[in-house]
């Protein structure tokens, strides 16, 4: 039986380290390539009921985007057009894909142009609110003190007067069209996601990474923005998906009272008022924008859980 040398075991012992090394280094930057987001997103899509609701929703934004081409070459009538010969047309009438209403307007057109307003309220609302609370949430958070107690006792006012009544006050005394509505909904929406950020920025400045920054002479403006907003975001996001389907039928509740989106301009919520008028006459001038309402909520619900999951850290693939 022949022996190994030791000059030969020596080179043989080093080969299998410099091959496990190179095994181990490619397997550390396979894991580093990974970043954050991309694991965020792999997450996402594994999850089937957010990948649904993120589908539906994308429907329902190309829907509202495209109402003018829908109306010029689907259903050929526009939101504000009237037919008395075509009152409470029935769903599949001619001319008339989802029937007429109690003035001869096509119902389905009004649903698309519907879907624009009520989206791009709950949109508009969503990105007012997410740019004050996170303004104010970064700026307490991260100077504390002085301007942390004044920018806190601001919020608890703002949690202490009645959303409701504030909003029917508002709608009441002036005449409200859908970008100032998405205004007045964001002005007492942003309360609770400041609170969010502080707190998550509370956590974040005592980081080493940050204090290193601080150190070298970062400004407080480049730290915010480059090292504290990244790692507060994914709370934003969640909280803003989470919110725009309770901004949504805010804006349906008003239209529905009649203080919100005023007719002639159609909101799911103003249809809905509109309908129960009429409900004996047609059911589906209930259903339809009622429908519209839940599809759209339920699937943003979905969505937002689906995001919740996803950028969670403590989650792991």
């Amino acid at each position: 039986m022949s022996e190994v040398s030791p000059r030969t075991n020596a080179v043989g012992q080093a080969r299998e380290v410099n091959e496990g090394g190179q095994l181990g280094d490619a397997l550390q930057q396979s894991v580093k390539s990974r970043s954050y987001v991309q694991m965020a997103v792999r997450r996402f899509r594994r999850n089937k009921t957010a990948m649904a609701g993120f589908a539906v929703l994308i429907v329902m934004i190309i829907m509202a985007l495209g109402a003018d081409v829908i109306a010029s070459q689907i259903t050929h009538h526009t939101p504000e057009e009237q037919s008395l010969l075509d009152r409470f047309a029935p769903i599949g009438a001619d001319g008339y894909v989802l029937g007429a209403d109690d003035v001869g307007r096509d119902t389905a057109t009004r649903l698309v142009y519907g879907a624009r307003v009520s989206l791009g309220v709950a949109g508009l609302a969503i990105i007012f609110a997410v740019s004050i609370g996170a303004a104010v949430g970064l700026t307490s958070g991260f100077y504390g003190g002085w301007v942390d107690s004044i920018l806190m006792r601001l919020v608890d006012i703002v949690l202490s007067i009645p959303t409701l009544f504030l909003l029917l006050l508002i709608t009441t005394l002036w005449r409200v069209g859908p970008v100032l509505l998405a205004l007045v909904i964001a002005a007492v929406s942003w309360v609770t996601l400041s609170r969010l950020v502080r707190g998550e920025v509370i956590s974040v400045k005592s980081r080493e990474y940050v204090e290193a920054a601080r150190v070298i002479g970062v400004s407080d403006f480049r730290l915010i923005w480059r090292h504290v907003l990244p790692n507060v975001a994914p709370v934003m996001i969640v909280w803003a998906s989470l919110t725009v389907p309770a901004l949504i039928l805010v804006e349906a509740a008003l239209s529905f009272l009649g203080l919100g989106v005023q007719p002639p301009t159609p909101s799911w919520g103003n249809m809905l008022s509109n309908a129960q008028t009429f409900w004996a006459h047609s059911v589906a001038l209930v259903i339809l924008p009622g429908l519209a309402i839940y599809i759209t909520v339920f699937s943003i619900n979905l969505m937002g859980n689906g995001l919740r999951d996803a950028l969670d850290p403590r989650v792991t693939d």
